[in-house]
């Protein structure tokens, strides 16, 4: 039974709900509890943090800026020490932080334990990341008692399924408590935001909103909280108002790759002058964290199985909370096709000024109709293309503010040769060959790798196939080393040679930072040129091209590589106009700067 919620919390062992996790964790997992906690705080429940210190962060690090302002502002009471905690529903987060940190805990009575699957049992290496019997024995051992188990997506639930059949599982996936209910198909606005939060711990629970009318003191995305409520001040205290730098919102696009991703990443290195933040519908957006920058992640239409009519709705929402609680003084929208979305938004906040970052080699004949949103924004800026000149799409005579071509780090970043083999594990001598290709189709991904590892074999290379390409469906030989380094450039000096789709992201960096190489444009893409972009580097003489990779012809060229390639580096040195990121910061603080001056009117 229940404790009574209205006897005396003055003891701060005591409190409704108690959170548990590691909260060093950058991004997603962080996020989603101090939203979850603004939830709690506006339906007048404690909420309670026991941190435990897991393997996932590496090396010391603080405490999620937004856990420590929970803590800061009173949200919440981060409970240290060995004295025995009560609570009237547990919910722990991520399961790998409880199997290797459980010996940590207090002692803990509560009525409640939910356990929330962040991430899948399957890695994408094909590891297993932790083991769901195991963890649910350690709730009973530390707990005493049989957790629920609620996992974040569709894909998470199968895998728990399969793994430990006899899991208690809740009915729903655990959505965000920004996310809003997107278990219909029909978008309900009254379902959206913090309410979500409230009412599964109300069902899953038995807990009662102690606030009379907890809509009225907390703010669902998109809506307006009255002027003394918890969660607006919570707003308030957490702003970019309180900050020595102004904030920049970084939004990326899903794409079918990184380079959407590291665009902005690479903005927001160099735009010294602002306190960036990413939200991002990639599912690679971990990469962002492994940077030391804040993100968020925004399920797409596709991740979340949605129509996207339905789905544009919970955009609207999601970017406009950003918008309430980080009141970013420049947006910056990377994408091929803003999303409506956009403009609404641009009416409802119209105090930050937005910018489109748009690359161009589009395709021929393709995607001119989204031009026209470029009048949603107050800036454009066009990453340039070492192989511009031969971009023909759409975009060559639109407006924009062109800068040079954009990768997330400059030369100086990367590790040596030595050092970049030592940190990855791979051999100290010998000529190593980087394959990636990522974003293609199983078959086209399957087959191309298999036959470059045996062009590589033909030579006596040895081969680094990049994680993107095994995660499930490649299998590899056991000689074959994977690497998943963030980001793969640092490491980039380790390799001799790479074959490699002509994605924006990997061309660049592959020819800027001196890898000779074949590339093999990917053959689903809906918009990138990538056949324009490989051919016309090879007409240069930087690199080589084939439209599919075949074990005999690929050797050829790959023992071309290894003996001219040096030379071939050497013609794009020669012509690199540096890293566009600089322009693009120096176009974001001017913007800025405007916007000071012209408060008045923008």
């Amino acid at each position: 039974m229940l404790h009574s919620q209205t006897e005396s919390v003055a003891d701060g062992r005591r409190v409704q709900v108690l959170d548990i996790s590691d909260f060093r964790i950058p991004g997603g997992t962080s996020a989603d509890i101090a939203e979850e906690i603004t939830a709690q705080t506006s339906a007048g429940w404690t909420t309670g943090l026991i941190h435990l210190n897991s393997s996932l962060v590496a090396r010391a690090a603080a405490f999620d800026p937004r856990i420590r302002q929970s803590v800061t502002d009173g949200s919440a009471r981060l409970l240290l020490g060995r004295d025995p905690v009560h609570a009237d529903v547990t919910v722990i987060r991520h399961p790998t932080v409880l199997q290797h940190a459980a010996d940590q805990l207090p002692p803990i009575s509560t009525e409640h334990v939910l356990l929330v699957a962040d991430t899948t049992v399957i890695g994408t290496d094909g590891t297993v990341e932790y083991d769901p019997d195991q963890i649910t024995r350690l709730v009973q051992e530390h707990l005493g008692r049989t957790p629920r188990w609620a996992a974040l997506s569709a894909e998470i639930r199968s895998q728990l399924e399969q793994a430990a059949p006899g899991l208690e599982l809740v009915g729903d996936d655990w959505v965000n408590a920004s996310d809003g209910d997107v278990a219909s198909a029909e978008v309900r606005p009254e379902r959206l935001g913090h309410q979500v939060h409230r009412d599964r711990l109300r069902q899953l629970a038995g807990l009662q909103p102690l606030n009379p009318d907890p809509g009225q003191t907390t703010a669902s995305p998109g809506s307006t909280a009255s002027p003394g409520s918890t969660a607006s001040s919570a707003r308030r205290s957490a702003g970019a108002g309180q900050q020595d730098r102004p904030a920049l919102l970084l939004i990326s696009s899903n794409g079918t790759g990184m380079g959407h991703l590291m665009r902005l990443m690479a903005y927001g290195r160099r735009a010294i002058e602002f306190e960036p933040q990413v939200l991002s519908m990639s599912q690679g957006v971990g990469a962002v964290g492994a940077m030391g920058m804040t993100y968020e992640y925004l399920p797409s239409a596709g991740a979340l199985g949605m129509d996207s009519r339905n789905w544009q709705q919970i955009f609207t929402e999601r970017v406009g909370h950003a918008l309430d609680r980080i009141r970013p003084s420049i947006v910056v929208f990377d994408g091929t096709w803003p999303y409506a979305g956009i403009e609404e938004l641009r009416s409802s906040h119209p105090d930050p000024l937005w910018v489109w970052s748009r690359r161009g080699m589009w395709m021929p004949d393709r995607g001119g109709e989204q031009l026209s949103t470029s009048a949603w924004f107050d800036e454009v800026i066009e990453p340039g293309d070492f192989a511009g000149a031969a971009d023909v799409g759409a975009t060559t005579t639109a407006s924009a503010t062109r800068i040079p071509p954009v990768t997330l780090l400059d030369a100086d970043d990367l590790l040596s040769r030595d050092a970049a083999r030592r940190e990855l594990g791979l051999p100290a001598d010998g000529p190593l060959a980087l394959v990636s290709f990522s974003g293609g189709t199983v078959q086209d991904v399957g087959s191309d790798t298999a036959a470059a590892i045996g062009a590589c074999r033909k030579l006596g290379i040895e081969v680094c196939v990049t994680r993107s390409v095994v995660a499930p469906h490649v299998a590899l030989p056991p000689d074959v080393h994977v690497v998943n380094p963030i980001p793969l450039a640092t490491y980039q000096r380790a390799f001799d040679v790479a074959i490699s789709a002509a994605g924006y992201n990997s061309f660049h960096e592959l020819l800027r930072f001196g890898t000779p190489t074949l590339f093999i444009p990917k053959r689903n893409s809906s918009l990138d040129d990538q056949d324009r972009r490989a051919r016309w580097a090879a007409d240069q003489g930087w690199s080589h091209y084939a439209t599919h990779v075949d074990t005999d012809g690929t050797a050829e060229v790959l023992a071309d590589l290894l003996e001219h390639g040096e030379e071939m580096i050497a013609r794009i040195a020669r012509q690199d106009p540096g890293n566009g990121a600089v322009d693009a910061a120096k176009v974001l603080a001017d913007l800025h700067a405007r916007r000071d001056v012209r408060r008045g009117t923008w």
